[in-house]
Formats: C-alpha cells, structure tokens, sequence
C-alpha cells in the first residue's frame, strides 16, 4: 500500500478561511468513507470525519487514487498521488447526488445552484448536528437545560427576569422582581471579598459574612466610616487590631479607667479615656478633687488657742553636745554616726530640704523651695512636725542671728502666740535647745522655725519618737511683704496673718510663698509672681493657693498688670488645674486708698473673675464669686478708726495686732466663698 499526502487549503464564498469545518472523505464512486492515516508509514490512523486546521487547512495521509471531499455542503474530486485525474462536471454532479440521498432528505429545493442562497419551504429533517444545536438552544430557552460555559466581550444584559448562580446546592441571584434590589444567597453563608490580583488570584480578603443560618452578619478587618467614597475618615472599627477610634480620633484598644471613686481621679481617667475613644470631646473645668468645706474647718475658738497645759520648761545653750546617752534623730541627709538615726520628721510649710555645703552647715538643713531657693537665702520660715513620748527633747540649731526664731505647739495648741527668741549667742554657732515637758507622755510636737538652720532632735534612750502626717491639705500664699513678714511685726514670715488664718483654716501644712517688695509685675529685689510661680508654687502641687499682691504695683500702668494677671492666673489654671485659688486684691494701709490701689484692686477683681478664681477686696471688704458675681460685702478692712492700732510705723505694714486681726477678715471672707 502506498500512501500519499494531501494537503490543501479551503475558503468560504466569501473569502474568508473555512477554519475548523468538518470534511468527510469518500472512496471515489462509492459512499464509503475512505480510511486516513496522520502519518506516512500509516500507524496512526485519523478520524474520518475530520475537521480543517484553525488556518482552513485540510490535511491527511490516504492511498493514492482519487477521491470526493465533501466539505460544507460542497463536494470535491481529488487526486492523491500519481493516480490524480481532474473530475469532470458530471462526475461532480453525480457526487452531490449521491450525497445528499445518503445524508440528507430534501422535500422541496426551489433552488440550489452551487452555493445555496435561498431555502425557503418546510423543512422536516436537517443534519443531526443541526438538528442537536436547535434542540439544545430551545432547552436553553426553556430553562430546563444550562450552557456548559460561556465568555462574553463586551456588555451583557438580562432584561426582564433575575439572574441566578446555582450548583443546586449553593447559589445567589441577583433578584430584581421584589420591591427593592436584592442579593440573595441560598444554601449557605454568603461571603463577599475582594483578590489582590487581576484573575481572581493573589490574596484573597474576606470582609462580609452573612450567615445562612441565623440572621447574623459579620465583618473581618478594619472598617472606616469616610464622609464619601475615598474621602476623610470619620470613624474607625478595627477588628484585626481590636481597635476602635471614633470622629477623627486614632484607633485605641479598650480602655482601662484607673483612679478613685472617692477623690473623683476615677472619673478624670474616665473622661480621658473617652476622649482618647473619640467618643466625647473634653470640654470640663478640672474642678476640685477635695474642695474646702464650712463645716469641715475647725473651731475658730480652739484653732488658734494657746497650750493650757504645765508650760514646758526651755533653755539654750551653745553646745553641740547633748545629754550623755541621748540617741540624735538626724534630718535626712546629715550624716550619722554611733547611735544616730534618721528623724521621722515631717517637714510643712517647705521642701526640698538640702545640708550646707561645708561645715558646720553640713550637720543642718534648709528648705530650697521659695526663691532664689539657695542654702543660704532661700525660705526662712517653715515647721517640723513629730510625736515623741519623751519628757525632755533637745533641739539642734545653728543660730544665725535675732531674726533665728522658733514657736512650739503641743498636741497642736501653741505654747506662745507669737514666735520667741532661739536663745542663740555666737552667730553661726551650734546650739542645743532644750524643752523639759514635765512629764513623759505621748505628745504631738510642732516647731515653728524662721532663719533656723535645723540639726535634729536628741531624745533619752528609754524614749520614743515617730512621724505624724499633716492635716488639711496644703495651704499656701503667693505674695508680697503683706505675708513674708516686716521690721513692723514679730518672726518675720512667721508671724504674720497667714499662718494664723491657716489654723483658722485646718491646715498645718501651710507654705508662706511671699517675697517683700514683689507683685504681678513689679520684681523688687526678687522677682515677679510669674517668674516664680513654677519653682515656687507649681512644683508644690498646692491644694489650695491665695494670692495676694498688687500693692507694690499699684503706681504702674493697669493695662500691664491687667496683662500680667490674666497670665499668671491662666498658668496657675494649666499648672494646678485641680487646685482651689483665691485672689485676694490690692493692699490698703489708710482708710482712704489713693486712685492706684483702687484701680488695682478693680483690675485684679476683672482678671480673677475672667480666669474663674473667687475675689477678696481688702479696699471694701466684698467677697465675689469664682463667676465675677458679689457674695458679700463686710466692709473695708482698713479705715480711718482703726488704721492707728493695726498698720506700723512705716505706713504701710501691719503691726502684730494687724496681722491677728488680718487673719480673722481673711478668713471669714475665705469662709464666705466657701460651700457650705
């Protein structure tokens, strides 16, 4: 058998190439389909029908001869080999016939001349290829049977129904037919995620679950809630992260509120930790976590008595050497040896205690706390505060001048009323103290100090000595000379009205922060309220605050110490936002104040009312409201009748008999501005 190759290619009427179109090849003459072969040696048999190349091209391996392609709805002689031979038309002719009585039953033909332009008539039977397509597209039509695939270029449209995605098991529809617009899903959780890449491949992320089960929905990852679509983010619900941020705020995880119920820190830490959510915006006042109260001060008529008990018998001598066997209770920081131990005394009206810088200084210790807040002139007037059960204490000093000063008070009742002489002799010398009680029995013991370097208590062996905590909160004045202390009065600092007004008031921690000849905008030879208040005031973290100055301002512009104020008042807000301030105003030592102090006074009285803080007036005695408005009126606090027995001889300063009496009208103004 010899076997040749045909390879030809075919085109449609129109010229386009017949791609893909089934061929059928018969021996020539009969209807037998002609046995093919893909190959020469002929071991690979070829299907019979078979179809053109993508290209058009018709190609097969056969035995030489001749041979009739039929090839859509054409038939073609061939010759393969070297036994080709052209067909004549007949031959052509009579191979359609016979075609079409084996393939095709045609009724009625009403023309057809090579290529079929026209079939018109009923046709009863087509090919079985035609006759399956048109099946199949009626099914399709008729819903009871489904493409196998389907690619669409271009847009695509259903009109008039739904569409459905089904496996018979799980599906959704896109449903048009209800009221509304609806995505359905059946059999299953309906999950909508978008890929990363551009084929349904890449990373796959997952952001709605809606439960088939349950009417649940769930959502994974972050949401952000924009004011449109790629817009400002206005809200954050971070699933991932486990995260929330809410109008504008960062996301934050769950937060913990700290703080006490009792003191109202819980409630700060809670509205900060809602502020940080977004959730509320903070627009409250601080507020005062433990606010003075009328009914929780101490009665007026013990709170500045004097001791009624045996009077304690005190003497000074200048040695640094005690009683044989006393045991030293050293001020922290001074250096021990033997028996010594540290105090446990608890320091008021002062801090930052440091010992001096070289001997003797280095056995003693002084407060930093008040300006320049040096060793050697820093604040003079502070008190140490301790229980004992001893009968006899000895009190270690360095004397420094007259002006080095002391006042002791038993079981919180002062021995003396005002500050009393050390005793000292040599200047810079070191001295014993000592206090005889009578008796040995448990006492609570305060000292006084003003320009009083301390060095310690000795106490007998047999004796005990132990910390006592300060009452009241902490008290303290941001002033002039007014409170620091004149020539005019007795102890300096000491012994001036306030802290006369702090026993009135409960307090024993009570700070004088005064410097003579400052104000709100006049230094002296210190400096002005605002440069010290950080060191001085704000570092203390003060619980409540009284401030009085404007006198030594009083001849200056009011526009700059209105300037002045409202700056000062504003950084004690933002310094000490939780504690109770008091403004008191503008100095008057006659009973007929010049233009200076009235106009001071009215322009502290604006600024205070402007910053929130209540207002004394010491020119008329009227105490207003933390809102500006008038409480109470009680009167001038200096006239013409009574200015002889309480300012000195300088015109300016109270006398001691002043500062008592000072004391009694600030505190009932403070008392008045007081809740109840």
């Amino acid at each position: 058998m010899a076997l040749a190759q045909y390879s030809e290619l075919f085109w449609f009427p129109s010229g386009a190439l017949a791609s893909s179109v089934v061929a059928r090849v018969f021996q020539h003459e009969t209807n037998t389909l002609a046995t093919l072969y893909a190959d020469g040696a002929g071991t690979t048999p070829l299907a019979n029908p078979l179809s053109t190349s993508g290209t058009g091209r018709l190609e097969f391996w056969v035995e030489e001869g001749r041979y009739w392609v039929h090839i859509d709805s054409e038939a073609f002689e061939i010759a393969v080999g070297a036994a080709a031979q052209a067909a004549t038309q007949q031959d052509i002719l009579d191979e359609i016939t016979r075609a079409d009585a084996t393939y095709a039953t045609i009724l009625v033909v009403n023309n057809l001349t090579g290529t079929v332009t026209t079939l018109s008539g009923q046709v009863t039977s087509l090919d079985g290829f035609v006759a399956d397509a048109l099946a199949r597209v009626s099914a399709i039509e008729q819903g009871t049977a489904f493409l196998a695939g389907l690619n669409v270029d271009g847009d695509a449209q259903i009109a008039n129904g739904d569409l459905t995605i089904t496996n018979f098991v799980r599906g959704y529809r896109f449903r048009t037919g209800g009221a509304a617009n609806d995505v359905e899903g059946t059999g299953g959780d309906l999950i909508i995620s978008v890929w990363s890449g551009t084929g349904f491949n890449g990373t796959q992320h997952s952001y709605f679950r809606l439960s088939a089960d349950a009417q649940n929905l769930q959502v994974a990852g972050k949401v952000e809630f924009v004011d449109a679509l790629y817009g400002a983010t206005r809200h954050v619900l971070d699933g991932a992260a486990n995260t929330v941020g809410l109008y504008g705020a960062t996301p934050v995880t769950r937060q913990t509120v700290t703080g006490s119920r009792a003191d109202g820190t819980a409630l700060t830490d809670l509205i900060d930790k809602l502020t940080d959510t977004g959730i509320v915006a903070d627009g409250t006042s601080a507020g005062i976590a433990n606010a003075w109260l009328r009914r929780d001060l101490p009665d007026p008529l013990i709170a500045d008595s004097l001791h009624t008990g045996t009077a304690p018998s005190i003497s000074t001598a200048q040695t640094t050497t005690p009683t044989a066997g006393y045991i030293k209770y050293a001020p922290a920081g001074v250096a021990l040896t033997g028996t010594d131990v540290t105090g446990p005394f608890s320091y008021m009206g002062a801090g930052n205690f440091a010992i001096g810088a070289g001997a003797p200084d280095t056995n003693y210790v002084l407060p930093l706390s008040k300006y320049p807040n040096t060793y050697a002139s820093g604040q003079g007037i502070w008190s140490v505060e301790f229980g004992t059960d001893a009968q006899i204490i000895q009190v270690r000093m360095k004397y420094i001048s007259a002006a080095t000063m002391f006042r002791l008070s038993i079981d919180g009742r002062k021995v003396t009323d005002l500050m009393q002489s050390s005793g000292g002799t040599t200047p810079g010398s070191g001295h014993l103290i000592s206090i005889d009680f009578g008796s040995a029995t448990p006492r609570r013991i305060r000292l006084d100090f003003s320009t009083f370097p301390f060095g310690g208590v000795y106490i007998p062996p047999t004796a005990t000595l132990w910390g006592v905590p300060a009452q009241g909160g902490r008290l303290m004045v941001l002033g002039d000379s007014i409170s620091d202390g004149s020539s005019q009065n007795t102890g300096a600092g000491a012994g001036t009205w306030f802290a006369r007004a702090a026993r009135f008031l409960g307090t024993t921690d009570a700070w004088e922060q005064g410097r003579g000849g400052t104000g709100y905008i006049t230094a002296g030879s210190f400096a002005t309220f605002a440069t010290r208040l950080a060191a001085d005031v704000v570092a203390w973290a003060p619980d409540r605050l009284i401030v009085w100055g404007g006198y030594n301002d009083s001849s200056g512009d009011q526009g700059a110490i209105a300037t002045a104020a409202a700056a000062l008042y504003a950084s004690i807000r933002a310094g000490l936002p939780s504690c109770q301030t008091y403004v008191i105003g503008c100095w008057s030592p006659t009973g007929s104040p010049g233009a200076g102090v009235t106009n001071t006074d009215t322009t502290l009285r604006t600024a205070a009312a402007a910053a929130g803080f209540p207002f004394i007036s010491p020119v008329t005695g009227s105490c207003y409201d933390a809102a500006g408005a008038l409480v109470t009126t009680h009167g001038a606090w200096i006239t013409a009748a009574n200015a002889a027995a309480y300012v000195g001889g300088d015109a300016i300063h109270p006398t001691d008999a002043g500062h008592v009496y000072l004391s009694r009208r600030i505190t009932a103004a403070v008392r008045a501005l007081m809740p109840a």
